[in-house]
């Protein structure tokens, strides 16, 4: 298991019975530094990738826990970040992040390329979700975010999944379904909050 030890800047790998195995990582901006870093996940290969929310970027790590690389800086700009928070490897090997104070997602190839950016700021057919600490793709293709201001989860639909025609409002348990046709950039095809 890898978990953000955020308060003492660094990583901590343990064994699911909770021994200690390897501390990852020291205070600071350099290579294998981290500032408050949160969010983790794993890549298909096996390579790790870290929010280093402090530093307002993405981390890039072997297996073994050893720097290769990292993405972004500070900014709003695509491909900025401010408070990035969570990260999370999509499906088709892209990385999903909550950039937090930027009131978006945005979407990276594994190489730190941006892809894309899913806000209402961006396009009015995205519900006005703020604050997003944690996002990951669902099993149908959907993205689930919170939204920390609103107090809830927002379900987003995006890219080819699920195609609708018209914008309709349409009653849910739980919430309102805000439907909308799909744009060139691909998000804000459809979006649930609950």
């Amino acid at each position: 298991l890898l978990i953000s030890d955020t308060g003492n800047n660094r990583l901590q790998r343990v064994q699911p019975d909770g021994t200690w195995v390897q501390s990852i990582g020291s205070a600071g901006s350099g290579p294998g530094q981290f500032s408050n870093p949160r969010g983790t996940t794993q890549a298909a290969d096996g390579t790790l990738f870290v929010t280093d929310t402090g530093n307002a970027r993405i981390v890039h790590l072997a297996a073994d826990g050893s720097y290769l690389d990292a993405f972004g800086t500070a900014g709003s700009t695509p491909g900025q970040f401010s408070t990035p928070y969570a990260v999370r490897v999509m499906r088709n090997g892209h990385l999903l992040v909550a950039d937090t104070n930027n009131d978006r997602l945005q979407i990276f190839t594994p190489t730190g390329e941006f892809v894309d950016s899913i806000s209402h700021a961006e396009d009015p057919l995205v519900p006005n979700f703020l604050e997003p600490s944690a996002a990951v793709e669902a099993p149908d293709g959907s993205i689930i975010a919170t939204d920390a201001a609103h107090n809830r989860i927002v379900r987003l639909y995006y890219d080819d999944v699920p195609p609708t025609a018209n914008a309709a409002l349409v009653a849910v348990p739980g919430g309102v379904r805000l439907t909308a046709s799909a744009t060139d950039s691909g998000a804000g095809i459809d979006a649930t909050t609950y």
